[in-house]
């Protein structure tokens, strides 16, 4: 079972709280609740709040265990702009937006669903077994890699394919004055 739990225009721009929500994104609810705590942010203690909050809803509404629930999902969104004016010289006026943030964070239990901690080995494991793939299927790919590098197989010297490899990575002006200086004796 989900709880959601959300915080309407907290003025703290949206980029700032992303920081903290990034932190908690995944972990246990003990966890997150001592992180937030020690976290020398502003938007750490709103967000604290929220998590307590959240917990509690659990506890209370759902009957469950705040200490076998987890972060499953916490976003920021922007939320009201502000405007105001800042004078300047010569009787001009400079425009400040002062920015809010939208927060909803949803708590879920461990053993009901996949963690997002799993979904994410799941994924790193998918991208090595994908990197795996691709280095199993291009062997010559990984050929002239290494002579770009300048180890040599034999065929030429290596100061000669890092200078073609290079020639080729080159576009416009740098390419005009590599080609220069390379044909000079």
């Amino acid at each position: 079972m989900d709880i959601t739990a959300h915080l309407n225009n907290l003025r703290i721009s949206p980029r700032k709280v992303r920081l903290v929500a990034d932190m908690i994104r995944g972990i246990s609810v003990p966890a997150a609740r001592a992180q937030l705590s020690f976290l020398p942010k502003r938007s750490a203690l709103p967000i604290l709040k929220l998590l307590n909050s959240a917990a509690a809803n659990a506890q209370h509404n759902a009957q469950l265990n705040p200490d076998t629930l987890y972060v499953a999902r916490i976003f920021v969104n922007e939320g009201v702009t502000l405007k105001r004016g800042m004078p300047k010289s010569h009787g001009r006026v400079f425009g400040i937006k002062k920015r809010s943030s939208h927060i909803s964070l949803t708590l879920s239990e461990k053993g009901g669903t996949k963690s997002v901690s799993s979904l994410k080995e799941k994924r790193v494991l998918s991208r090595d077994t994908l990197s795996l793939a691709q280095e199993a299927s291009a062997p010559e790919k990984k050929k002239n890699e290494t002579a770009v590098k300048g180890v040599s197989d034999g065929s030429a010297a290596p100061q000669e394919k890092f200078a073609s490899g290079a020639k080729k990575r080159l576009t416009g002006l740098a390419r005009r004055a590599f080609t220069k200086h390379s044909e000079k004796p």
